[in-house]
């Protein structure tokens, strides 16, 4: 193979055209990709900052010669910048070596790109980059390892923090061996830390952590408060043997209560920079204009590229010179980058056929719902039953929404674009969002749980909360369209949802049932003062449980809850539980004003209003709260849903009202409806009950 010291560079400079991805009558149907017509764009994702290869048998999978292709009309864009990536033959044949992302995102410290053939780039050849004769050769760089694995949700932490690794409470510990490689020697170690003391006493200082470097102690660390706490500790003399680093909290601060959680350590040493034939060596040119790295013999030099991002975030690409022994890449003091043969670069963590929604195909579109494609068959005669009713409807795939709206990471971002656009430029009224939410950044990775994302805000009891109010406001100051969401990761609870969605008639039946304070007994009065109930039951009333579920029990309905309430029951007397959804056997609709019933995103445990909700009979909508709020909070919501309902207003209408007529940003953010937001709840004044 004839191999050339001079590398081609490819940087796009056209934009990206819009490619179709659905039809405006019916369903989105995924691209067949059996076609005989290959693709042409991809969303290319990546969960890390390496440097990543299309290879010749990737572009073979999708129909393409990659020793015949017209490399001038290959293009990649990173967001709305284009970027350069490096065509380069490899033993295989020709591939595409993408540097590392150079933005943030939802998927930190990864990204995305989008990969186009077709769009006219522009094609730069780059000379072997050349270095000073007398420039200063550097030959050892800075390198990091930061352990902390994101195990414990705590939506309280410090903001940026709520995932954290372990907690730490008298007397215990925990070690990790560290180890460090191509250690300079006699050069120190850096460790830097990062934990949440959580507990607050009286006594100052309240927290304490020893730090241990191969079992002795280096550093006796106290600070005291419910705070954020970081520190550095350096050891000198390192070697590249394994070392351990034990944080241990001893106790001996005279606070009753200490709860300390680590979320992580970052440790940084001196290292030897060298060549790594079968894998990738990261590199950072300090004050010098060349690096030198060691191991250049039995290494094909010919076969090595640099990838450096100078502090623009300029991204170039260099072959670097055999030197004596020494492999020599020109740089500048500021930029980073990684060495290695590009072919040996790991693969995308994911490619997929890109996807992009015409702005005609949505532009009249009334009701629309975000379902993965598999849900979208189970959800088809809820969708033919808005049509029925006069809804332009239709379904789009997470995939087209972030493709078209966003870069194409999923990230609630994309979906307040979208609500932006439509609700500005065209008539939409009504998005149902079907799949659940996490607060894990890499839960969406995950293709089994089908999610969507929520937002998350940070409210004064909870910290970091879910809220599709954020969705709904498109990310402006108020509400922009009706938001509902079916939190399901499985057909069959589609399918069970969609059934007693379609079930539903509007009901004239209402209870309102409330704990046994007075606070909530006002709300109650004033919610009864709107339309009068069927009935009140008081919490503290005797047989008070088993009234309200004989009431459930004898039809369809409307409960309106005042009161104490939790993820997993509603009063603090368990007037009812999570449990209780599965002997649900009427249709029913609830709001329930109180605190944390419908937090539908916590990665550890469902909610009450989820499960309801999902059971094959009973509740059909839920109202209900992610955070917690007071009842003074919780009243112009709740008085703002019930005239909506009363008045023959569909859920998701009365929902926007509540939010809108809310007097906090936390009981704004703090409540969600879970259901289909088009279900007419009550008839209207004067309206039969029809549905």
């Amino acid at each position: 193979m004839n191999r050339s010291r001079v590398v081609v560079l490819f940087e796009s400079v056209l934009c990206l055209s819009l490619l179709a991805g659905c039809a405006t009558a019916g369903p989105e149907r995924v691209v067949d990709r059996g076609s005989a017509s290959p693709a042409s764009a991809w969303t290319v994702l990546v969960r890390d900052g390496t440097p990543r290869w299309l290879g010749p048998a990737w572009w073979r999978g999708q129909g393409y010669d990659p020793a015949a292709m017209n490399r001038d009309e290959i293009s990649v864009r990173e967001g709305d910048a284009a970027i350069p990536a490096l065509w380069q033959e490899s033993p295989d044949g020709w591939g595409l070596l993408l540097p590392p992302p150079r933005r943030e995102t939802p998927l930190a410290p990864g990204g995305s790109y989008v990969v186009t053939v077709g769009d006219r780039g522009e094609s730069i050849a780059l000379s072997q980059e050349e270095a000073a004769a007398d420039g200063t050769c550097r030959t050892t760089t800075v390198d990091e390892v930061t352990v902390g694995p994101d195990t414990v949700f705590r939506s309280t932490a410090p903001a940026g923090l709520t995932w954290l690794w372990t907690s730490l409470r008298p007397v215990a510990g925990v070690t990790v061996t560290l180890p460090l490689t191509d250690v300079v020697p006699g050069t120190p170690v850096q460790v830097d830390f990062t934990v949440w003391g959580q507990s607050s006493m009286p006594q100052e200082p309240d927290h304490r952590l020893q730090i241990l470097w191969d079992g002795e102690v280096v550093d006796d660390h106290l600070w005291d408060g419910d705070r954020l706490e970081t520190w550095a500790v350096t050891v000198p003399n390192a070697s590249s043997d394994g070392h351990t680093l034990g944080l241990l909290a001893p106790g001996g601060t005279e606070a009753p209560v200490e709860l300390t959680w680590l979320d992580e350590v970052a440790v940084a040493w001196q290292r030897y920079l060298s060549v790594e034939p079968d894998g990738w060596v990261r590199w950072r040119p300090e004050s010098a204009d060349r690096v030198c790295l060691a191991g250049a013999d039995g290494t094909d030099v010919e076969d090595l590229v640099a990838v450096f991002t100078q502090g623009d975030g300029r991204v170039a690409f260099a072959a670097p010179r055999e030197q004596a022994g020494w492999v020599s890449i020109g740089g500048t003091a500021g930029s980073e980058g990684w060495v290695g043969v590009p072919w040996s670069a790991p693969e995308p963590d994911m490619v997929r056929e890109r996807r992009i929604v015409p702005a005609t195909a949505l532009s009249s579109v009334t009701y629309l719902a975000v379902a993965d494609e598999d849900f979208h068959e189970a959800l088809g005669p809820l969708i033919e039953a808005r049509r029925a009713q006069g809804h332009v409807a239709e379904i789009i795939t997470p995939e087209s929404l972030y493709d078209t709206f966003g870069h194409g990471y999923p990230d609630a971002g994309a979906i307040q674009v979208m609500v932006r656009d439509l609700a500005d430029q065209g008539n939409l009224a009504y998005l149902l969002l079907v799949g659940d939410a996490s607060p894990h950044p890499g839960s969406l990775w995950d293709r089994e749980t089908r999610g969507i994302p929520t937002a998350w805000a940070r409210t004064s009891h909870v910290g970091a909360t879910p809220s599709d109010y954020a969705l709904a406001t498109g990310g402006t100051e108020s509400p922009l369209v009706a938001v509902g969401r079916l939190p399901v990761e499985r057909v069959v609870e589609l399918e069970a949802v969609v059934a007693k969605t379609l079930s539903w008639e509007p009901s004239e039946r209402l209870l309102l049932v409330r704990d046994d304070e007075k606070a909530f007994g006002g709300l109650t009065d004033q919610l009864g003062e709107i339309r009068a109930p069927d009935g009140i039951v008081d919490a503290g009333e005797r047989d008070a449980r088993n009234s309200v579920l004989q009431w459930l029990a004898e039809g369809p309905g409307v409960l309106v809850y005042t009161g104490h309430g939790s993820m997993s029951l509603l009063g603090d007397e368990k007037l009812l539980i999570l449990e209780d959804g599965a002997a649900l056997r009427q249709p029913s609709v609830v709001a329930a004003w109180t605190c944390l019933c419908a937090s539908f995103a916590h990665p550890d445990y469902a909610s009450l209003a989820e499960a309801w909700l999902l059971a094959p009979q009973g509740v059909v909508a839920m109202v209900g709260p992610t955070g917690e709020t007071t009842t003074g909070e919780q009243t112009a919501l709740a008085l703002a849903f019930q005239r909506a309902i009363v008045g023959g207003d569909a859920v998701g209408q009365a929902m926007f009202a509540a939010w809108s007529d809310a007097r906090s940003d936390d009981s704004r953010h703090g409540f969600v409806l879970l259901g289909d937001p088009a279900l007419t709840v009550m008839p209207g004044p004067g309206d039969a009950a029809d549905g």
